[in-house]
């Protein structure tokens, strides 16, 4: 069996944000999503394991020393600390060693990602259209930092969108496109992203597989983040 690349989105729903100064602002205040200038909507990455160099590339999008409502895309290589020491391990078409990559991914304070982790696992994508495509977002360097801006993004939006540029499944590109969420969120990424059954939950370094149809109720209340 051929090795197939991994498209490794990741959540983590509890994160804080501040709010970014827009029109929204005030009136999510008034329903209580914004509390105290911040929203509890969590932080989105994504890793693409390539089946041919076995290496990890982490891409994240967030307000990283950049002007005020905006973002940029960081990598690899634009942010060495968020480098794996070491490689992705194959047998059968398979990562052997999926349970150390997110341990480590979970455990790297450069995410700036907070409380527990989720990892949704697609095998089969395009590493190098993702990468292309987070190559052309960094190009624009700046990039206006939101979920409607049209002519920005946010974190769960860039994942989305290298996940578009990389999977070809019509199912997912629907669902990518078309998300019931509005604009994609975090855990709409991890379960949508998908083609395993289920994804993963890190919690205090221990990494658990949580099936479709299981805790849904967790899943649903952590859509919002």
């Amino acid at each position: 069996m051929n090795n197939l690349s991994a498209f490794i989105s990741l959540a983590w729903p509890q994160t804080e944000v501040k709010q970014v100064g827009v029109w929204y602002d005030k009136p999510m205040r008034w329903i209580g999503i914004n509390k105290e200038g911040k929203y509890r909507v969590g932080h989105a990455a994504c890793l693409l394991v390539d089946a041919e160099s076995k290496k990890i590339h982490y891409f994240d999008f967030g307000r990283y020393h950049t002007p005020k409502k905006h973002g940029r895309v960081r990598s690899i290589e634009t942010d060495p600390e968020l480098q794996f020491p070491f490689e992705a391990e194959y047998n059968k078409g398979k990562i052997t060693n999926l349970a150390q990559i997110l341990q480590h991914i979970a455990g790297c304070k450069s995410t700036h990602g907070k409380g527990v982790m989720y990892a949704g696992v697609y095998y089969g994508a395009d590493a190098l259209k993702v990468k292309q495509k987070a190559l052309e977002w960094q190009k624009k360097d700046a990039v206006p930092y939101g979920p409607f801006d049209k002519k920005g993004t946010n974190c769960s939006r860039f994942v989305a969108s290298l996940a578009k540029a990389g999977i070809s499944e019509t199912n997912i590109q629907i669902k990518l496109w078309l998300p019931y969420t509005i604009s994609p969120t975090p855990m709409y990424n991890i379960y949508h992203i998908n083609n395993i059954g289920g994804y993963f939950e890190v919690k205090q370094s221990k990494v658990h597989f949580i099936p479709h149809k299981r805790n849904l109720k967790k899943y649903r209340y952590a859509f919002g983040g």
